[in-house]
């Protein structure tokens, strides 16, 4: 199966050969039962339960003990299928995610293994190797009744037994095994041996009658050879003057064979050399043609090649040419930023007063006074000309105009 979805929002997909059992918190009766029935699914309200409808097989090993107190062991199988799933999973633990049905089995395996066990108990060796018959009649009849229920008096478990098998039966003892072989075994003994008598017997008689036939048969065959060797002297003279003109027949008849036989050697010697020249005159063309196809496709190659080197080389000139160009415009916006700077420097300048000069004369009067020479003379200057001070006014913010400039005066 399969979820899909999201959140409160799920589906399940159940396959076909799949029961499901769907219930929802707050329910009595599922919301969903049957097979391969998909539905809505909510993992905060729903739960479900997904077993598989497929035909189940339990192999069973059982250690039992007869009647004799002997031990064997009886390989045997079962097979199941759930019959009515509203019953069975109510009563039957599928509670295995990865084996819905692993607990059942081994439910089921555990009561035929003791079922056996307990018919083997009543029953003897000879009739366990014998007839199985009636194991396999108990289990199946003691199944049904806890599968599908005793008499009609109960509900079952819902599922139903397909069939029981006894595959074999051994006995666990070698020498009770041997033992019971034994009879069969000696029984074939017996017959083999006066088998064998019997034919010894019948050997005897066969070689005595061809012993009589072959010495009445010796003389007959005596007076056979001597006739037969004077009919073979005179086949013989027959023969070998019908050899004699069969063999001169035989050379002349050779002799012209082999004439022809040259002859016909002659033509196909030709006949094969005229096709090696055909081949060979084809595979010269063939080579042609295949030396004009390379040279083509090496044409071909070497103009792509150019072609693309041509295309590197301009989209190496472009790439160059852009960049020189982002150079060019970083350089004018850079230029443009230091006109700029300069701009707002020379404004700052401009907005310069006399008092902010006064100021700034005033905060360096002292590193002024420290850079001054010793005074060998004093002279004071006092006039009450109103140009002469607008000079001297004049001159200052002169001075503090280059000094702004970076303008280096030469002093004395």
């Amino acid at each position: 199966m399969r979820e899909t979805g999201f959140w409160r929002w799920k589906r399940v997909i159940v396959p076909p050969n799949a029961y499901v059992v769907h219930t929802r918190m707050g329910r009595d009766a599922p919301m969903t039962l049957g097979l391969g029935k998909s539905f809505r699914y909510n993992p905060e309200t729903d739960a479900y339960l997904l077993v598989p409808a497929a035909m189940q097989t339990i192999g069973i090993v059982a250690k039992s003990i007869t009647q004799e107190k002997q031990g064997i062991n009886i390989l045997a199988y079962l097979q199941w299928q759930i019959n009515d799933f509203s019953i069975a999973y109510k009563k039957l633990d599928f509670s295995d995610s990865r084996d819905p049905l692993g607990i059942v089995n081994a439910q089921l395996g555990e009561q035929a293994e003791a079922t056996i066990k307990d018919k083997i108990a009543t029953m003897s060796v000879e009739d366990v190797l014998t007839d199985k018959a009636p194991i396999i009649e108990e289990l199946t009849k003691r199944l049904e009744a806890v599968t599908e229920g005793a008499g009609g008096r109960q509900e079952g478990l819902g599922i139903k037994i397909v069939t029981v098998q006894i595959r074999e039966a051994l006995v666990s003892s070698q020498k009770l095994w041997q033992d019971l072989q034994a009879p069969f075994r000696h029984q074939q003994e017996k017959v083999a041996r006066i088998s064998q008598l019997t034919m010894q017997n019948e050997v005897q008689q066969k070689e005595l009658e061809s012993r009589q036939l072959k010495e009445t048969s010796e003389t007959e065959t005596l007076a056979a050879i001597e006739h037969v060797k004077h009919e073979r002297t005179l086949e013989k003279a027959k023969l070998e003057n019908e050899a004699n003109n069969k063999q001169k027949t035989l050379q002349t008849e050779q002799a012209l064979h082999a004439t022809t036989e040259e002859s016909r050697l002659n033509d196909t010697k030709r006949q094969a050399e005229q096709q090696r020249l055909e081949q060979e005159t084809i595979l010269k063309k063939q080579l042609a043609e295949f030396n004009l196809l390379i040279q083509e496709q090496d044409d071909l190659l070497e103009a792509k090649a150019l072609e693309a080197r041509l295309t590197r080389q301009r989209q190496t000139h472009q790439a160059e040419m852009a960049l020189e160009e982002a150079s060019h415009q970083l350089k004018m916006a850079q230029r443009e930023k230091e006109v700029e700077i300069a701009r707002l420097e020379q404004e700052n300048r401009n907005l310069i007063n006399e008092s902010d000069l006064l100021r700034r004369f005033i905060d360096k009067s002292v590193d002024i006074a420290a850079e001054m020479p010793d005074i060998q003379e004093l002279k004071v200057l006092q006039t009450g000309n109103e140009t002469f001070d607008a000079f001297s006014a004049f001159v200052a913010k002169m001075l503090a105009v280059a000094e702004s400039l970076g303008i280096e005066l030469k002093r004395r």
